[in-house]
């Protein structure tokens, strides 16, 4: 059976509603958010959001092209895109914003146990790490919680690696975004 991505249409001559046909659906707003966190490429989006499928990582992100909200242009490496934000798209970083407050005031309690992701976290702490704030040297960060990850960060470089691999087998390699974070 192949999966219906197409958008929700509200048929209404308003501008909220018109807002909610581009960004409100499912993930939207979450891809918005890697985006305005400086994520660039499809790995490192699906990486912040481990449980979108591919298929529907790629109609989202159509879907904001589309609209005016993102570009999708050739990356510096052959086959790789890098995606970014529009003015359009950068104008919605107060919208993000304003969502979390307004769920950390309304909404958001203690995570539940299927909400903690040892990786995710170390991807987003790894999002928030302002680079030029650490040595030079390779710079070590270990999680004090036993299931989750150390995480080794250098200036250039930020490595994730499972507690087993932490001498070096089967490390994840990730390069730091070159946009800074609206958050940070």
């Amino acid at each position: 059976m192949e999966e219906d991505f197409r958008m929700f249409k509200y048929h209404q001559y308003c501008p909220v509603a018109r807002a909610c046909e581009v960004i409100a659906d499912r993930w939207t707003p979450l891809i918005v958010r890697e985006l305005l966190f400086g994520s660039r490429h499809f790995n490192e989006l699906q990486r912040g959001l481990p449980r979108i499928s591919r298929s529907l990582l790629v109609a989202r992100l159509r879907h904001l092209e589309d609209n005016g909200v993102i570009e999708r242009l050739t990356g510096a490496r052959p086959n790789v895109t890098d995606y970014t934000l529009t003015e359009a798209g950068n104008d919605l970083a107060d919208v993000i914003k304003q969502l979390g407050t307004w769920a950390i005031k309304w909404v958001f309690n203690d995570p539940n146990r299927d909400e903690l992701d040892p990786a995710l976290f170390l991807w987003k702490m790894h999002q928030r790490v302002d680079h030029r704030e650490l040595p030079r040297r390779r710079t070590v960060v270990l999680v004090p919680d036993p299931t989750a990850w150390p995480g080794r960060v250098a200036p250039d470089l930020v490595c994730i690696c499972a507690a087993t691999d932490a001498v070096g087998r089967q490390r994840a390699t990730f390069h730091p975004p070159e946009r800074r974070s609206v958050f940070t």
